[in-house]
């Protein structure tokens, strides 16, 4: 019997991470209905941690069959830095890269369909799926969808196509992009442009395998150093992958709402089918 294809799990943990979501993350790593013994988690330290942070992961090394492969980061340099750095641990066996977070929780089946959606379908390079939110305090505020594959591109004029933290990569698109860019605040966006641009096919799956953790942090990321950061990347990727078109004044429209006060951005951002007609923000 063929066994099943071998899975490199990348996630980064840094100092600020709440230890007690860290743990959940852990847990439903541990509850994956895939193969164990074919997958390994790839963490980066990223930068100095909290002993109760360090507890979690010794606890998650000690009780799972997913083997842990850490990667000490000295000093704090940033998700995109972080993620490459664990990425140097993938071996020659690993067919898929799979993008885990460090504070939300995965479906069981998540890796198991994706690897089988990845193998029957050979022409996508990078599958994502729905996603389940829910706030810290556990009430669920609903699913969020991303397009299907014939629909990435016109997608991607107004938000991002895929939801980070639900990326499986074929590891032969993994290679082909390089890893992360270090693109301040949008290492995830600066990557599906790419991705694109070369060709490289995007999808995602209906159904959410992800609960994503909205916390109060979600809604002050909205710095000008962000905004901005966001604008020249839709702005820069928008040009490439289209020229020049009038999709290069959604970006500007974007950046409006990013500025918008904390309180109305929550209001904004809760307003489904408000985000869907404008932005899809």
């Amino acid at each position: 019997m063929t066994p099943s294809p071998c899975v490199a799990l990348l996630m980064a943990t840094y100092g600020r991470d709440d230890p007690k979501h860290l743990s959940e993350a852990l847990d439903h790593l541990a509850r994956q209905t895939y193969p164990h013994q074919r997958m390994r988690l790839l963490l980066a330290i990223d930068g100095p941690i909290p002993e109760s942070n360090r507890q979690v992961i010794g606890a998650f090394q000690a009780s799972s069959s997913i083997r842990t492969v850490a990667t000490e980061i000295p000093r704090n340099g940033g998700l995109a830095r972080a993620l490459n750095a664990a990425a140097t641990k993938l071996s020659g066996e690993d067919e898929y890269v799979l993008r885990v977070d460090a504070d939300d929780l995965c479906h069981p089946d998540r890796v198991l369909l994706q690897v089988e959606q990845l193998q029957a379908d050979v022409t996508v390079g990078i599958l994502g799926s729905a996603i389940e939110e829910f706030e810290s305090s556990g009430a669920t505020l609903g699913v969020r969808t991303y397009p299907r594959r014939d629909q990435v591109r016109d997608y991607i004029v107004k938000a991002s196509p895929l939801a980070h933290p639900t990326v499986c990569f074929r590891r032969n698109a993994w290679d082909a992009l390089g890893g992360y860019r270090d693109v301040a605040f949008n290492e995830d966006l600066d990557m599906w442009f790419r991705a694109l641009t070369q060709g490289i096919v995007i999808d995602n799956l209906a159904q959410p395998l992800l609960r994503y953790r909205i916390s109060e942090g979600f809604y002050s990321r909205r710095s000008w150093s962000k905004a901005f950061a966001e604008y020249r990347c839709y702005t820069i990727g928008l040009y490439r992958l289209f020229g020049i078109s009038w999709r290069l004044a959604v970006p500007a429209a974007r950046l409006a709402i990013r500025l918008m006060p904390r309180a109305v951005a929550r209001v904004i951002y809760s307003g489904r089918s408000w985000r869907r007609r404008m932005l899809n923000v």
